[in-house]
């Protein structure tokens, strides 16, 4: 490899995007030459940098976007069977004599267009209601990163293989609820993780549920989803589990607007555990809202507003 194919390759080089030959050849070239080495130690540099600095969209960003790309599919849709109808009638003009004999045809063409235009799945499918869930495989994604030539002619390929695919039911399916609470703490995309707890609202009576919520409330980097979280679990504000999760996040959430939420859900539960998290939170608290919506609490539950 030359130095100027080499360059060409780095920027595909730091985002994994070369196979394990050419990621050989780009290493072995950089070990040997120097402005390569330090090329490749920019583009690292960069990379670093902007990753450092990646600014995460808000939960009702993403799920804005998800929406108008929505609609935007929708509307492209029927467009093209608009477009589809234009072109027959056009043709049909310029051809009269075949407009009586073809034109039942075209009719089925059309209604075959809609049908198929209107069975199509659209990003909300999961949330419709049907008896089972319903998997629908498309073509996979492969990429080959390893090539090992054997005895008699035998070649042996490491290929990594994404499939993609639609599952549609209801959130009382197994499959559907699995995949629902995964989503919950997928790490990139906070505006799913928003839109899975709206579709999960209500239903955290359910254990493998309000497990979930739980653990989104302590681990999720997003204030806007842990709010929303908070909101599913004010029903049972009362169970033990919520109300321990609930006291953590008073006492160790990040986010002002989180501990605000929490201490307001928290004074409406009439449990000594709670007036013990408001003393503890006295102790320290700097806040001064927090440290009289707490006094006031305690002072509501005729439990002490002194620190030990």
């Amino acid at each position: 490899m030359n130095c100027e194919l080499a360059r060409q390759n780095m920027t595909l080089f730091v985002h994994g995007e070369l196979n394990f030959d050419e990621e050989e050849q780009l290493e072995r070239h950089t070990a040997s030459c120097p402005p390569c080495a330090r090329e490749l130690a920019l583009e690292r540099a960069v990379l670093d940098l902007a990753d450092a600095n990646r600014l995460e969209p808000s939960a009702a960003q993403l799920a804005t976007a998800r929406n108008a790309l929505a609609n935007r599919l929708a509307a492209e849709q029927a467009s093209w069977r608009r477009r589809l109808g234009a072109r027959l009638g056009e043709w049909f003009d310029f051809h009269p004599g075949l407009r009586w004999s073809l034109q039942p045809i075209a009719g089925l063409l059309l209604l075959g267009a809609g049908y198929w235009g209107g069975s199509q799945p659209s990003l909300q499918a999961f949330s419709k209601p049907v008896l089972q869930s319903r998997l629908e495989s498309t073509p996979s994604e492969r990429r080959v990163r390893f090539v090992k030539s054997g005895a008699g002619g035998q070649i042996e390929l490491l290929v990594d293989e994404i499939r993609q695919s639609k599952v549609r039911g209801t959130v009382e399916d197994s499959t559907i609820r699995e995949l629902l609470l995964i989503a919950t703490k997928d790490p990139d995309d906070a505006g799913l993780r928003a839109e899975v707890l709206d579709v999960l609202k209500g239903r955290t009576e359910a254990i493998d549920v309000r497990t979930a919520l739980i653990s989104s409330l302590e681990k999720d980097p997003s204030s806007e989803v842990r709010m929303k979280v908070l909101e599913s679990l004010r029903p049972y504000a009362a169970y033990p589990d919520v109300r321990l999760a609930m006291s953590k996040a008073l006492l160790d959430d990040t986010s002002s607007e989180v501990r605000i939420m929490a201490i307001d859900m928290l004074v409406s539960v009439d449990k000594p555990d709670v007036a013990g998290t408001l003393q503890k939170l006295l102790e320290n608290e700097p806040d001064q809202y927090l440290r009289q919506r707490s006094q006031a609490a305690l002072v509501a539950m005729k439990a002490s507003t002194n620190t030990f």
